[in-house]
Formats: C-alpha cells, sequence, structure tokens
C-alpha cells in the first residue's frame, strides 16, 4: 500500500472512531502478524531432544513464507526450569539447553534480514527462588534484596493466611530456620517481586533497556496484572477440601496498580518507543484504560475473557467443567471486541502456550477434528479487530495429544490441578481426564515438521489456508483497521461479523455446526472460503469472506 494510501486510511480511522466517541491509540504493532514460539519444542537442531534458538534459525523461511512479521520468543533466560522458563534465574544470560547469547543475537539479525522483528517474553511478576537477588535476601535478612520479595511472620506456628497459590497449596512457604515466610502467587519456587520496593523496580527496568538495545522490538509481560498486591493478606473464605482460599482477589488486578503501569509506560516503553503486549487474565472492562489505548502502559493486550468458556467460575480450577454453546461463546467474544473497540487495541488469539488446542477445545469429537473445522476456526478469530497472534503448530490444525498417568506430565500447573482435584472429590481417572482437556502440556509437544512438509505439498490444507489468511490481511486495509460489528441474525451456530472502516466491508460467515445453515447473504466479491461455496448456503463448517 502506497504511503498516500496509507496516511488515508490512518486518517479515516482516527475520524471514524473519534466520530464513535472512542479513543484513538498508537498505530504500533497493528499491522503485526504474531507467530509465538515456545522454544523447547520448536525445533530441536542438537539431536538432544530439546528445542533451541538454532532450531528456530533452521525454520525462518517456513516462518517468513506462512506471512508472519513478529516471532514472540518464549522465555530463553537462565533458569531451573521449574516452570520452563517463567521462573528466571538471570535476566542477562540464555539458558544452554537453548544455545547462547550469539545464537539470540543471530536470531534477530536473521529474523530482520527476512522481514522479522522479535518479540521477547518479559517476566516481571516473580524470580526464580535461584536469582541472585532472591539468594541474598535468604542468606542476610539484613540485606536491601531483603525487601525486594514479600516476607511475612508466621502465625502462631502457621502461614500468615490461608492463601492458595494459582498452581495449588499455600502461598506462604516458610524459610528454614526462621519464623517467616516467603511469598508466591504461582510455585513455591517462583517467589514474587515487592513492587512497591522503587530500588527493584529501577533494576526491572534497566534490564528492559538491556535488551532493547539488543535489537528487539518489544515485550510481551506476563502475569502482569498480579505485581499490586494487598499486602494485609487476609485470611479468605475455604473453598475446597484443602482448606485454603484462591489467591486472586488478592494479588490479582487490586486497586492501585494503575500506578505501577503509568510508571512502567513513562520510564520504560515510552521512551523505548517499543511493541508491549499485556497477559492481563480477568481485568474488569472497566478498567481497560489503564492497559490499552491512549492513556494505557501497553500497545495491546490479550483478553482471557473469552478463552474458558468452558470452565465454570472464575477460580480457574480445571475439573469445574460446564456445558456450552456456540451462541454462549459467541456473545463472549462479542462483547470482547466491542468493550476492547472503545479504549484501544486487542491481541487476538484462540492457543498459546497455556492453553489447550484450539481444534481439540472447540470440537472434542474426534471426527469434528477436520480441515473444515481447523481453517473454519481460524478464519474466525484471524480477521476479528485486533492484532492476530499465531501459536506454533496451530497453522497445522494440531489437536491434544492424550497422557495415560499423571506422570507423564511435565507442566507444574497440571500436577496441582490434578492434586486440586482429587482434593476435592475427583477419582484418579476423573482427575486425570479433566487435565488431559486442559493441560498446557497439549501445545507444548514437540513441533511435527513432516506434517508441515505434508501440508506445504498438499492442494489443500491448513498450512496453505492459513498463508491465504495473512495475504489477504496485508492486501486489506479495512480487515486491519476496520471497525468490529456484530451479526446475529444467522443464527445460534453462526458466528458472523462485519468489518468496515468506512470505504470497504467484509463480512466474515462461520458455522461451527454440522448441520447446512440455510442463509440469506448480500452480493459481493468472495475472497476466502474454506469449501465450495454454493448461494444461500453454509455447509457445516464452512467459513465465507465476502468483500463488498
Amino acid at each position: 500500500m502506497s504511503l498516500y494510501y496509507f496516511t488515508l486510511f490512518s486518517q479515516w480511522e482516527q475520524f471514524f472512531s473519534l466520530g464513535k466517541g472512542q479513543v484513538m491509540d498508537s498505530q504500533k504493532g497493528k499491522q503485526e502478524i504474531v507467530y509465538q514460539i515456545y522454544p523447547k519444542s520448536f525445533c530441536d537442531s542438537s539431536g538432544d531432544g530439546i528445542g533451541d534458538l538454532r532450531g528456530i534459525l533452521k525454520h525462518l523461511d517456513y516462518l517468513s513464507d506462512l506471512g508472519v512479521t513478529m516471532l514472540w520468543i518464549c522465555p530463553v533466560y537462565a533458569s531451573p526450569m521449574d516452570d520452563n522458563g517463567y521462573d528466571v534465574s538471570d535476566y542477562y544470560a540464555v539458558h544452554p539447553m537453548f544455545g547462547t547469547m550469539e545464537d539470540l543475537e543471530k536470531l534477530i539479525d536473521e529474523a530482520g534480514i527476512r522481514g522479522m522483528k522479535i518479540m521477547m517474553d518479559l517476566v516481571l511478576n516473580h524470580t526464580s527462588d535461584e536469582h541472585v537477588w532472591f539468594q541474598n535476601a535468604l542468606r542476610d535478612p539484613k540485606s536491601r534484596y531483603r525487601d525486594y520479595y514479600i516476607f511475612k511472620k508466621s502465625r502462631n506456628g502457621r502461614p500468615p493466611s490461608n492463601l492458595r497459590s494459582v498452581f495449588g497449596g499455600s502461598v506462604w512457604e516458610p524459610v528454614e530456620g526462621t519464623e517467616e515466610y516467603y511469598f508466591h502467587s504461582f510455585s513455591k519456587r517462583q517467589p514474587d517481586l515487592n513492587w512497591e520496593n522503587e530500588d527493584m523496580r529501577k533494576e526491572l527496568y534497566e534490564m528492559i533497556r538491556w535488551w532493547m538495545k539488543k535489537g528487539i522490538a518489544g515485550f510481551r509481560v506476563d502475569a502482569i496484572n498480579f505485581i499490586k498486591k494487598d499486602h494485609t493478606f487476609p485470611d479468605g473464605k475455604p473453598d475446597g477440601r484443602d482448606g485454603l482460599a484462591s489467591c486472586l482477589p488478592y494479588v490479582r488486578n487490586v486497586k492501585g496498580i494503575e500506578a505501577f503501569l503509568r510508571e512502567l509506560k513513562n520510564q520504560v516503553f515510552d521512551p523505548l518507543d517499543c511493541v508491549t503486549v499485556s497477559e492481563a487474565v480477568d481485568v474488569p472492562y472497566s478498567s481497560l484504560g489503564d492497559y490499552i489505548g491512549k492513556q494505557g502502559c501497553f500497545s495491546m493486550m490479550f483478553d482471557f475473557s473469552y478463552t474458558n468458556f468452558d470452565l465454570e467460575g472464575k477460580d480457574e480450577k480445571w475439573y469445574k467443567r460446564k456445558t456450552w454453546t456456540t451462541e454462549e461463546f459467541r456473545e463472549l467474544l462479542f462483547k470482547s471486541q466491542e468493550e476492547i473497540q472503545k479504549t484501544g487495541w486487542p491481541a487476538v488469539f484462540i492457543e498459546n502456550h497455556d492453553q489447550p488446542r484450539a481444534v481439540s477445545k472447540f470440537f472434542p469429537d474426534k471426527k469434528d477434528q477436520t480441515y473444515e473445522a481447523a481453517s473454519m476456526l481460524a478464519a474466525m478469530y484471524f480477521f476479528l479487530r485486533g492484532t492476530p497472534f499465531i501459536y506454533q503448530g496451530q497453522e497445522l490444525g494440531t489437536t491434544n495429544v492424550w497422557k495415560d498417568s499423571v506422570c507423564e506430565f511435565d507442566d507444574i500447573e497440571s500436577r496441582g490441578q490434578y492434586l486440586s482435584a482429587l482434593s476435592d472429590g475427583c477419582t484418579k481417572e476423573e482427575a486425570l481426564y479433566y487435565i488431559n482437556l486442559r493441560s498446557r502440556d497439549n501445545a507444548r509437544e514437540m513441533m511435527d515438521w513432516k506434517e508441515a512438509e505434508t501440508q506445504e505439498k498438499e492442494e489443500q490444507s491448513v498450512l496453505k489456508f492459513y498463508k491465504k489468511m495473512t495475504a489477504l490481511r496485508k492486501q486489506e486495509p479495512c480487515l486491519i483497521y476496520g471497525k468490529f460489528i456484530p451479526y446475529r441474525e444467522y443464527g445460534k451456530e453462526v458466528v458472523a461479523y462485519e468489518r468496515n472502516d468506512g470505504f470497504t466491508r467484509f463480512l466474515i460467515l462461520c458455522n461451527f455446526s454440522r448441520r447446512t445453515k440455510k442463509i440469506g447473504v448480500r452480493g459481493g466479491e468472495i475472497l476466502l472460503s474454506n469449501q465450495p461455496v454454493k448461494e444461500k448456503i453454509l455447509r457445516p463448517f464452512q467459513v465465507i469472506l465476502i468483500k463488498d
């Protein structure tokens, strides 16, 4: 697109948005198509069974051909790998299992040659218990690093409160030889940082600046809405047989977090002019302005409100299942799009390293896990308003992998959820079933490169469908900047919406059912479909994209 038309569309977006009472936010990151890489399972270049940086280098041409413009690399920092790299022991070092700093620098350079940027994962809520800060805090209670973390005295020989960590068990871990405990929202090997300490924050900011000098484009920021705590850490109402209460009301989306976010934006992200994406689960829509939009901290954010549609309640216990309908999912998705549209920009996704495979999640019956279902699901999310994120293997229609024993799970959260299910009365068979459905290991299996080669050669494949989608998004500015308009008139099993930028409009129709739907659709040019198109008919699991 010429500079003239890009400017014209940008100006029109501003006029169109402000005319609807919306806030005009930054263009940064909007045109990107992001591919998330979980290095440990992407490609093993050395034969040791573990993916590495050179494995990513090996497949840069594949990623370029797919049409992605930015790579999000999950943590490759030094780490004991208790939580697969999200427990950082040294922010300035690369874990030897992934390679060297030189490998990472080469990856940044080689990706740039192919027109792709690099986004690093950034873990700011906690460190590993092996981090030098924490080790100093344990060795010397009078050390300045003691206040970099959260320590509390025991309560009559018991933990300071009855709160349960996200991964199960108490949030309090005793400090050997003392009457104190340290706090962890997640694993006991991931002590939470004390964001009330200004010196600690300054050290994190300096680390961020150091990484930007390496030539990366920005960061996906992990669990950022956990950084503000209710430091009274009161007892909660027990919600399980373990006698513990969820820590979430006291550690996630706590009032006052906006001050930390504002400082992070002003001190680091704005001066560095980087693309930033926040992982912030369960942020109220009324608080979106702290995260995105003109005054927000981040370029965009993940909204998880429509991803846990198969779970009951907000405590995120995997065994608390519920039946769901396409209409229920659709309404969650539509609300997300409409609410975020009022404020800023979303990062749209259906898979990541913490989610099960989308095809299995949406279509648990294996006979429905077809090319048609996978490609329909892909188009449904890919053309929403926001920057699309593709998780490795998603472009192949990868499905979940069943494990026969809890011993086979590598994921620490899966093991914790299994114990929680047993504690609350599930049988071993039931607990195993529930864990298989939701385990993060589903997304962390090794990438099937033979399947990628096969799909490259096939006339019709999920991979080729993704390539068509990336090409279309780059060719049609409306699919980037257009307003989102929901449609409900095609029935409860059809997800349909319009993208409209004032010049062009697109209608996206997705049939989530096994039944043919009779629909009355306006005329227009059909730019994409995963099945032959018949007038006024939407086949089972068919998607149609119409331009007029």
